[in-house]
């Protein structure tokens, strides 16, 4: 028993050392040791994505799935890209009774899609139209241009529409120089914050009218955008965006607002504004290709025309920017047809401003003359029905009509008729045609005296319809000058007013004298005796020529001459030499009369501050034609122009433009 102890008591003491030493420290390290910390940093996870696409089709989302290892998932979703629809293609013809239909395929699809083509013409009648556009749309009185607003004065379309029998509600929302986003600066003019810069017709709705459709505010809309029509036009810049930036301005109008962009003569030069507008057919909205119609007529790629154009027939000559009034009508009537499916052919054009106050000279338009004739105005509007189907419009089924058939044949006397007939329904038309009197020679009736005016008359050879005028012993009163009768002049301004029997020279009103500018420069004409070939009498130049440049007049009828005058503006000492000329068949001419050295010489009569006059008479010589042809230019003789100044009591110098040269009246008497 006693040993048993004591094994127990020996194991016990064992059991206590071992304890002792596993919680003690080592003789090595008395000291606790501390673990280090961890940082924030590496605490934070970075996600790591990979991608699952599913593409979107035509109809169909698509989706973009983005996980992450750690089990983060971003879901996205892809807009479906809607269907990419080829051309039309006409399965059923629609007419005037009946509709039709056409169809197309999606080029990513497949998908065919079938659309209805309305029956018959529509109307505008008591529908509200919008035009929202700038100086292009109001040049041509489309709209008569009354600061972006809505105007009782009565514009081609609205005249246009009431001869279809349409009383049409127009808002004239026009500013010169504003595209549909940019363009414009003039913001005190236009009731805005001045803040803005170069903004455009978008700015202007939302500052003008900021209630529109579907407004972040909720506000009632602004009756503004309540309309029916909304036609746009862009401010004739090259600008690809036009497309996204005319739909911007379309989301501020309600959904069944019917929209047309207006292609005009600028966007057929800049090109990508037209193709972008072109892209809104698609959205179902009317392209209207005005531009389209009359380059085509001014580049010669119509055949068989009435007239030869050129583009001053449709563009005024001052800017060469803005459309004339025949340019006017032709957009207007053509916006009519293209919202109705109505035809053009026969429409009224009475109407139409006939006014060439934008042009430099009448002699530089044949616009008055194409509104003047039945035929080629028919022929306008045949063009403007083909334009309109040609632009990818879909039109109602209009009216199939037979060719126009001649009821009675146009005299100068009688007005003719032509009349074509529907096949489907039946409707008969009708227009009138008219033909001009084709007149003899004047002969007169009241000799005219320098104090006073004689009258003239002349018959027509077929009806014999009488033609009475008066006249002036002046023989080219009120002619104006055509710069196809001229030689070595690059410019002529006023050229209507050297022939309208008033004197007054007037330096700040260009209308009282006509400004020529020649083709040699200035250079050359500080010494002209220098330039080796000058022209001839037939506008040549050669070695042994005389004049610097030359215009001439055709007269009524061969007459005899013996006298002239011309007036300059004396102050600014302009002419110093010139010949009158006479030809009878414009071809062959004689010298009448030369005068040289007639500013330097003071040959000039003075006759009040501001003007001076060269009277003389010739030989008694029968003529056709009258030209004056300039020999010398400006004087530049510095002893001249100092006896001037101190004959007439003025400051005038050598002039420093001798290219230049001014004429305050021409007049030519009959013997």
């Amino acid at each position: 028993m006693k040993r048993f102890s004591f094994f127990t008591l020996v194991l016990a003491i064992l059991l206590l050392l071992t304890a002792c030493n596993a919680t003690e420290p080592s003789d090595e390290s008395t000291e606790a040791t501390e673990l280090p910390a961890v940082s924030d940093e590496a605490t934070v996870h970075e996600h790591s994505y990979t991608e699952k696409k599913t593409d979107p089709t035509c109809t169909n989302a698509g989706s973009v799935v983005q996980e992450c290892a750690c089990g983060e998932v971003i879901n996205g979703t892809l807009e479906p890209l809607g269907h990419s629809m080829g051309g039309w293609t006409t399965e059923l013809a629609a007419t005037c009774k009946a509709e039709g239909k056409r169809t197309s395929s999606c080029s990513r699809c497949g998908e065919k899609i079938e659309e209805t083509i309305p029956a018959g013409e529509s109307s505008l009648d008591g529908k509200k139209v919008m035009f929202a556009g700038n100086s292009l749309t109001y040049y041509g009185e489309v709209v008569i241009n009354d600061n972006g607003s809505p105007t009782a004065k009565k514009g081609v379309f609205e005249k246009v529409a009431e001869y279809f029998g349409d009383k049409v509600s127009v808002t004239n929302f026009t500013y010169g120089s504003a595209g549909f986003t940019d363009g414009r600066d003039k913001a005190s003019t236009d009731g805005i914050p001045t803040s803005y810069k170069d903004y455009g017709l978008y700015q202007l709705m939302l500052e003008l009218h900021p209630n529109h459709y579907n407004n972040k505010n909720g506000k009632a809309m602004d009756s503004f955008y309540d309309q029916d029509v909304v036609i746009f036009q862009q401010r004739g810049a090259s600008i690809s965006s036009s497309y996204d930036q005319v739909k911007q301005i379309a989301a501020l109008f309600p959904e069944d607002t019917h929209f047309a962009v207006i292609i005009t003569h600028y966007d057929t030069k800049n090109t990508s504004t037209g193709s972008a507008l072109k892209k809104t057919l698609a959205d179902g909205w009317t392209v209207i290709p005005a531009g389209d119609l009359v380059t085509d007529l001014w580049n010669g790629r119509i055949k068989d025309t009435e007239f030869k154009y050129t583009k001053n027939d449709f563009v005024i000559t001052k800017d060469d920017v803005h459309p004339n009034y025949l340019t006017g009508y032709i957009k207007a009537l053509m916006t009519y047809c293209a919202l109705t499916s109505r035809s053009a052919v026969g429409a009224d054009y009475s109407f139409v401003n006939r006014s060439t106050s934008y042009y430099a000279g009448a002699y530089e338009t044949q616009f008055e003359n194409v509104l003047a004739s039945s035929s080629e105005m028919l022929r306008i509007q045949e063009l403007i029905d083909s334009y309109i189907v040609k632009a990818g419009n879909v039109m109602a089924g209009a009216h199939s009509y037979t060719e126009w058939k001649d009821v009675s044949a146009a005299t100068c006397a009688t007005p003719g008729e032509r009349a074509r007939e529907c096949s489907v329904c039946g409707r008969k038309e009708r227009i009138t045609l008219t033909k001009p009197h084709t007149y003899g020679e004047w002969s007169v009736l009241t000799a005219a005296t320098a104090s006073a005016k004689g009258t003239k008359e002349r018959s027509c050879t077929v009806c014999g319809a009488k033609d009475t005028k008066q006249y002036t012993f002046n023989l080219l009163y009120g002619m104006s000058l055509a710069k196809t009768e001229s030689f070595g002049l690059s410019t002529i301004s006023n050229p209507a007013n050297q022939t309208d029997g008033k004197y007054v020279y007037d330096k700040d009103a260009k209308s009282t004298y006509t400004d020529f500018k020649l083709t040699f420069t200035k250079a050359q004409c500080a010494d002209y005796t220098s330039i080796s070939q000058l022209y001839n009498a037939k506008g040549e130049l050669s070695a042994d020529g005389k004049y610097l440049c030359g215009f001439w007049f055709e007269l009524d009828e061969a007459t005899f001459i013996d006298s002239f005058t011309i007036y300059n503006s004396g102050v600014t000492y302009d002419i110093d030499g010139f010949d009158i000329l006479v030809s009878m068949d414009g071809e062959n001419w004689t010298v009448a009369f030369s005068g040289e050295k007639l500013a330097s010489g003071l040959q000039y009569e003075k006759v009040d501050s501001t003007t001076n006059k060269f009277s003389a008479s010739f030989e008694k010589t029968e003529t056709k034609y009258v030209m004056f042809a300039l020999t010398a230019p400006r004087s530049r003789d510095a002893s001249g122009v100092e006896a001037f100044n101190q004959k007439y009591g003025v400051v005038a110098e050598v002039n420093a433009n001798p290219h230049y040269f001014r004429i305050v009246e021409f007049e030519v008497y009959e013997s």
